[in-house]
């Protein structure tokens, strides 16, 4: 299955039957919260659903069609959709990449679920509740205004403030429908391990857990070609297959993935029951290892340096919903023809298929869950649950590299000395490392920093003597305190972590300063940004004890006019000027 050309939401979790239910949909607001009272969920009356909307765009966009930006806290939505007779005989699931916050689903007036978290997908099984014909599909989404919601640069109030952007209100991600028999796959993890040749797949089932006569069988494939077939009897609901990887020549065993050789294997996988598939998953793998050595970062046990930029993941008319593949791949072939390997994804789950053609294009990944603002038991309760549903997800791509799960401490405003954030910052680094050990974690990337396989620094010095000053050795680095905060947090400190500047630079233009903001001074000209660049970057590479940089920041995003792009990206220096800066050739 060619999952690049069908846009398959969850490219390493494909199945072959899916019908997508994005494109128009009634819409409405429900300001006074009469909508379950007056049970909207019953029928699509007109008189409620009196607008209509493009999903999966938020309403506050321009391609949902109603680009409202006034607060409404929560909306409905409603379609029909009808199923053939074919997939009428199978289960249904009904998928939703993303919606924020809360979320209620009927299918032909029965409720049919709840759920709590605006950045991760969830699906309802809807067969109990299917008829034939047409079948109404109604969506009621509450998104307030609370500080212990994980809502990363959404700001809390109308409008815009600081480096906090217009929120996203309702579904924002694709929304579709998958066809299974009575059996079939909940999640499957494949764990590379290129030092032995092997992978390991963790699959987990759904359903009882001791029907008999099920089996699997696996394909692995390399360039469309079909390299090894496993098969498998299963015995219970979560199981484990390793699969040696001995077909290649004895020269090279493995082809390995990397930002410059983007290798990637296929995976067809079969759940059968009696011999008859009830479950067919397409995935991809690459083999590729993230690790710490001597101070260093390596992938696939070489030293390698991260060369990021930070990117928040938005677009001028869709907002934080890409506004097609097309966007997508082009801000990823733009990033690496400016030089960057990689993109510290700021405080965003992104749509599983950037981190898709992350992997197919070669381009690293942080991955960085969301920020709340108000430390309590219900924040640290709903962070829990969407860096788990995070890293479940999307822990078969081999582009992420690093998990981040605190910036710049947000939402632990006091985890220098407050023992009980600093546990929760440290919970959250162990949760990381059981729920995926095959990748790093810089728990509180910025400052005040706990456990962690990263030593991260944000510092927005105006030019590079200050750079030179504040980083002249690691010891003095590590006694300062860049941004007024100390590096690590009261009771913790530096045991030879790579150190990475992991927020520097965000210049802006003059002539754009008159509508927004940048780091220190505005530059007057692109003469002056390119110069003001060498600068930093020049002390930067001179750094020999530095592990790698991420610039701040790619593109512009609405009064944030720091990026080397506008935000319709347009560079605002020629492109090989900036890429012999970025790749240290040029200063």
């Amino acid at each position: 299955m060619d999952i690049s050309t069908l846009e398959q939401p969850r490219p390493d979790f494909a199945r072959r039957s899916w019908l997508t239910l994005n494109g128009q949909w009634r819409f409405a607001f429900d300001d006074n919260d009469v909508g379950i009272r007056q049970r909207w969920y019953m029928k699509m009356d007109p008189d409620h659903f009196n607008l209509r909307i493009v999903v999966p765009f938020c309403y506050q966009s321009r391609l949902s069609t109603i680009t409202e930006r006034e607060d409404h806290q929560i909306v409905w939505y409603a379609r029909e959709f009808e199923i053939n007779d074919r997939e009428a005989t199978e289960r249904a699931l009904l998928n939703f990449g993303a919606a924020d916050y809360e979320t209620d689903v009927w299918i032909n007036g029965i409720h049919v679920g709840n759920h709590k978290g605006g950045n991760c997908s969830f699906l309802f099984e809807i067969s109990p509740y299917l008829i034939d014909g047409s079948n109404l599909l109604v969506v009621r989404c509450v998104d307030r205004n609370e500080l212990f919601q994980p809502r990363g640069k959404q700001y809390w109030a109308a409008g815009t403030s600081r480096c906090w952007y217009t929120k996203t209100t309702g579904i924002w991600q694709s929304v579709w429908l998958e066809f299974v028999g009575s059996r079939s796959f909940q999640s499957i993890f494949i764990k590379p391990n290129i030092d032995n040749n092997t992978i390991d797949v963790e699959i987990e089932l759904d359903g009882a857990p001791n029907q008999s006569n099920l089996s699997i069988e696996m394909d692995i494939l390399f360039d469309g070609v079909k390299e090894k077939t496993i098969a498998e009897t299963v015995r219970k609901n979560i199981f484990t297959v390793t699969v040696n990887l001995d077909f290649q020549d004895g020269v090279d065993n493995v082809h390995l993935w990397s930002p410059e050789n983007p290798k990637l294997y296929q995976m067809e996988i079969r759940l059968l029951s009696h011999g008859t598939v009830q479950d067919e998953i397409s995935s991809y793998f690459g083999m590729r290892k993230i690790s710490v050595m001597n101070g260093s970062i390596m992938l696939n046990n070489r030293p390698y340096y991260p060369k990021l930029v930070l990117d928040q993941g938005y677009w001028p008319d869709s907002m934080q919903t890409a506004p097609s593949d097309q966007a997508i791949i082009d801000d990823i072939v733009l990033a690496k023809s400016l030089g960057f390997n990689g993109a510290r994804k700021h405080q965003k789950v992104e749509d599983p298929r950037y981190y898709y053609w992350a992997d197919k294009l070669g381009f690293l990944v942080w991955a960085e869950l969301p920020s709340a603002y108000d430390f309590s038991t219900q924040e640290a309760t709903n962070l829990f649950l969407e860096f788990i549903d995070f890293i479940r997800r999307d822990r078969n791509h081999p582009s992420i590299i690093v998990w981040v799960p605190l910036n710049e401490s947000w939402g632990v405003r006091n985890i220098a000395f407050d023992k009980h954030q600093q546990d929760f910052s440290v919970s959250m680094y162990y949760l990381a490392k059981c729920m995926d050990g095959t990748r790093l974690v810089s728990t509180n990337d910025g400052w005040e920093q706990t456990d962690t396989d990263l030593c991260c620094i944000h510092c927005y010095a105006k030019d590079g003597a200050h750079i030179a000053k504040l980083f002249s050795t690691k010891e003095r680095l590590l006694d300062q305190m860049p941004a007024g905060r100390p590096v690590f947090a009261e009771g913790y400190a530096f045991a030879d972590q790579p150190i990475l500047l992991t927020e520097f630079g965000g210049i802006a233009l003059r002539s754009q300063e008159e509508s927004g903001w940048g780091y220190n001074e505005p530059a007057a000209d692109s003469d002056v940004l390119t110069e003001r660049l060498r600068d930093l970057f020049r002390e930067v590479y001179a750094l020999e004890y530095l592990g790698g940089f991420c610039y701040t920041q790619l593109y512009d995003v609405e009064a944030e006019t720091n990026g080397l792009l506008d935000a319709n990206r347009h560079p605002k220096a020629a492109v090989e000027v900036l890429r012999r800066i970025i790749q240290g050739n040029d200063v």
